[in-house]
This record gives structure tokens, sequence and C-alpha cells, in this order.
């Protein structure tokens, strides 16, 4: 645990709890919602799939360098409608400016239509490292804890890019 998060929580599961109250009060059992990575560091699958369980919406994985669970063949994956490396989101019903979301865990210099107004949505970073106008870091810790919907990402994208 990083020590902003052991400021704020007294142990694991008051922070789970704490992520699946704002995670539930926010996302409805038919939304679709993008996890950019890392989404649990527990080494075995049992708590990660009980965690899981315990969340509302259509899970999918963009990989992150903690998720270690999904290597466990015990691991239920279609606890996720999909768990990739990358993957490119059309967001046009969204914006009339920005139509696409490029979402890959990692921070990266250029990603797929970066000069054609895409935006990176990206996880990794615990702080909040400003480095693209059209980057966006989704990192829990920097949120509240809480996910964001595509309209808060744009709109604070927009704010930026303006």
């Amino acid at each position: 645990m990083q020590a902003s998060r052991k400021k704020l929580f007294n142990d694991y599961n008051d922070m789970h709890n704490y992520i699946i109250d704002n995670w539930n009060k926010k996302v409805s059992e038919e939304d679709d919602i993008y996890i950019v990575g890392d989404f649990s560091n527990e080494r075995g699958y049992l708590k990660t799939a009980e965690l899981l369980k315990s969340l509302n919406g259509n899970k999918y994985l963009i990989k992150g360098n903690n998720d270690k669970f999904i290597n466990d063949a015990k691991f239920d994956k279609t606890l996720f409608k999909f768990i990739k490396d990358y993957h490119v989101l059309d967001i046009k019903n969204y914006s009339k400016i920005i139509k696409k979301a490029v979402l890959f865990h990692y921070p990266i210099l250029e990603w797929e239509g970066y000069y054609n107004n895409t935006i990176l949505i990206h996880g990794h970073w615990h702080k909040d490292k400003k480095y693209h106008k059209l980057a966006f870091n989704t990192a829990c810790d920097i949120h509240n804890f809480t996910p964001l919907s595509i309209n808060e990402i744009l709109k604070m994208v927009m704010n930026e890019h303006l």
C-alpha cells in the first residue's frame, strides 16, 4: 500500500469498501466500464473475483503491470467482457471534436490517432502528472477512488485542450 493510501485507509478492506461504495453509487448494472489496468495486485484470484462480483457494470480490462491475477488458470476471465493490452474506443456520440479514445495502461508519447484529436486514457501513474493535453490519467488515487464517465473525462480534457 502506498503512503498516501495508508493515510486515507486503515487497511485494504477499508479501501476496498470505499471503492466498492463509490463505484456502485455511480455505475449501474448496464453501464460499460473500462478499467485501464492495475485493477488488483492480489496475488491470488479469489479476492479479485470477489471484488469484481461486487461491482456494478459490464467490465472491460486493459491489462496493467499489476494484474497478475489474470495469469492464474483458476481465475474466471468471464468476469470481464474482454481482457486486452490496448483498445480504441469510438466516442463520437459524446463529442464533436474528440472522436476516439485510446485505452492503454501506460502513458505513452504518441498513440493511434494522435494527430487527429484522439485522446489517450491511461493509468499507471498514481500521481497527477500531466504530460500531454490529450492524455488523461484515470488512476483512482487521483480521482477520489471513484470511476469517471467519458463525459467527465472529455470535459476535463477539453478544458485543457481549448
